[in-house]
C-alpha cells in the first residue's frame, strides 16, 4: 500500500478583503469643486476669447485683463492669477453654504486687486453701480435683499452647478 499523499490546498481561506464601497465626497469637497466649475464658467461668461485666449474687463474698474489662455505645448488651457470671480454680496454668509455664492448676477469676472485689495466702500459703490447697468436698475438692492434670505445648499445643488459650470464651460471653450 501507497502513502497517502497529503491534500493540496486549492483555495485560500483567510478572508478576503472587500473592496472599499467608493464613499460620495462630502459637501465642503463638493463645495470647493463647484467654486472651481463656476468661477471659471463665469470668468469666460464675461470674457471674449481672442484667437488662443479670452480676455474680459473688471466689472468694478473696467480694467482689461486675460481671463485664460491655451498652452499649445502643454495642449490645456491656463488660468490666470489676475482675474476673480467676484462676488457682490459676500460668500461668507451663512458659512458660505448661501445660495448666493452661485447666483449669476451676483457673480461676475473682477480684478484681483479689486476683489480683495481695494478700498471695499469704493468697490462696493462702483460694484453696484456696475451691477444695475448689466442686468438693470434696482439688481444690487435685490441681491442685498436676497442675502438675507435664509437657504443652504444642498449637495444635490452643488452637484448641479458643478454640472451645469463644466457644459457651460465647453460651450465656450468649443467656439471659435
Amino acid at each position: 500500500m501507497q502513502p497517502k499523499k497529503p491534500l493540496k490546498q486549492t483555495t485560500d481561506l483567510r478572508p478576503k478583503k472587500q473592496p472599499k464601497p467608493q464613499s460620495k465626497p462630502n459637501r465642503t469637497k463638493l463645495r470647493l469643486d463647484a467654486d472651481e466649475w463656476f468661477s471659471k464658467y463665469v470668468r469666460l461668461r464675461d470674457s471674449e476669447r481672442i484667437g488662443d485666449k479670452f480676455v474680459g474687463q473688471c466689472i468694478t474698474s473696467g480694467k482689461e485683463m486675460t481671463v485664460c489662455w491655451y498652452d499649445e505645448e502643454k495642449k490645456k488651457w491656463r488660468w490666470t492669477k489676475g482675474s476673480n470671480l467676484g462676488h457682490f454680496v459676500g460668500r461668507g454668509i451663512d458659512g458660505g453654504w448661501h445660495w448666493l455664492r452661485y447666483d449669476e448676477e451676483n457673480c461676475n469676472l473682477q480684478s484681483a486687486y479689486d476683489n480683495a485689495w481695494r478700498d471695499k466702500e469704493s468697490m462696493i459703490s462702483a460694484y453696484k453701480k456696475a451691477l444695475d447697468m448689466k442686468y438693470g436698475t434696482g439688481t444690487a438692492k435685490k441681491l442685498i435683499k436676497a442675502g438675507k434670505q435664509h437657504y443652504s445648499l444642498t449637495r444635490e445643488d452643488l452637484e448641479q452647478v458643478i454640472h451645469d459650470s463644466k457644459e457651460a464651460l465647453a460651450f465656450y471653450i468649443g467656439q471659435v
